[in-house]
């Protein structure tokens, strides 16, 4: 594959709004659905997606390094606090001993006041043989139970993949290979996990699981909004004024769509249903809906006529739209 860089047309120092904003205008000039008859329309679309996927994947990377890097300099902070702490106290220095008295030389027993044998150190209690092998076991019981390490992976998947669902291949670090199934209408950063996929524990009987994170790249014209799909749609003057049907792309595939007599644009139609699954996890059933906005576009070529309708349109000569 070719530098994904000079695929997208942008420099190697291009910030992530730089690098979708290079996808979403390429995407848009090559997707198969723009009406080129190019027979290499569809592969150069291909590879703009698998560049912008791979630059997807390596600034998600490199986000993901910055914490790791955080938690290796404070364990190793900690250590070198409990490296401190662990070192014996410096005695200080004391004077010799004075000669003991003649009482003492004399095979006498030393006088102790009650100050001094509350100073003195009392002898250290060890605990039973029987909680320590209470504990042994305790310990033992929880190494047996526990875990393997969980492994964590990324996917870049296309916008419509996400809508409809979709499978992908994942190579594990082990070197095994499987499908991960990926189910419609998948979230933005929403996980997959695969249960027992990840490294066995120190008893080799409990395995880690596999957290696989689910990235969706841009579409050219669809806007996601939780389950709820946006779309600018074009209409001719003729069209918005008089009120026609006209075709409209949806996540599942064209449909036909009424235009209300004297549109105009941002006016908003409404596809009840025709909008994506909510996402796994949220407890919701059926699907949001798709939202039409309108957009008047006049023809690139003007025709005279309607140069002369609109300076002798006395109505429209008086409407002030920016009034309000």
């Amino acid at each position: 594959m070719r530098n994904p860089y000079h695929v997208l047309g942008i420099s190697p120092q291009a910030g992530p709004d730089e690098i979708k904003s290079a996808y979403r205008r390429l995407a848009k000039t090559y997707h198969p659905d723009s009406g080129s008859r190019d027979p290499k329309q569809k592969e150069r679309f291909h590879e703009v997606t698998a560049a912008y996927d791979l630059l997807c994947r390596k600034a998600k990377s490199s986000k993901s390094s910055g914490p790791i890097k955080q938690r290796h300099a404070a364990r190793a902070a900690e250590g070198e606090a409990t490296a401190k702490a662990s070192q014996p106290p410096k005695q200080p220095h004391t004077k010799p001993a004075s000669p003991p008295k003649q009482e003492e030389q004399a095979g006498a027993e030393p006088k102790t006041s009650a100050a001094d044998e509350a100073a003195s150190p009392k002898p250290e209690k060890f605990p039973p043989f029987a909680d320590f092998l209470t504990n042994l076991k305790k310990v033992g019981r929880r190494a047996f139970r526990s875990s393997g390490t969980v492994h964590t992976y990324e996917l870049c998947i296309p916008f419509l993949d996400a809508a409809e669902g979709t499978k992908r291949r994942l190579t594990l670090d082990n070197g095994k290979s499987l499908d991960v199934h990926i189910p419609a209408g998948v979230d933005d950063g929403q996980q997959i996990r695969l249960r027992g996929q990840g490294d066995t524990s120190l008893t080799g009987r409990n395995a880690g699981d596999a957290l696989v994170t689910i990235y969706i790249a841009p579409h050219p014209s669809f806007r996601r909004e939780g389950a709820d799909v946006h779309i600018d749609v074009p209409v001719s003057l003729p069209e918005a004024v008089l009120g026609a049907k006209i075709t409209v792309p949806t996540v599942e595939g064209d449909v036909s769509v009424s235009v209300p007599e004297g549109s105009n644009s941002g006016s908003v139609l409404r596809l009840k249903g025709k909008g994506l699954a909510h996402p796994p996890g949220k407890r919701k059933f059926g699907k949001g809906d798709q939202f039409v906005h309108l957009t008047l576009v006049l023809p690139a070529k003007q025709d005279p006529a309607l140069k002369d309708f609109a300076a002798t349109w006395a109505q429209g000569l008086q409407h002030t739209p920016r009034k309000t």
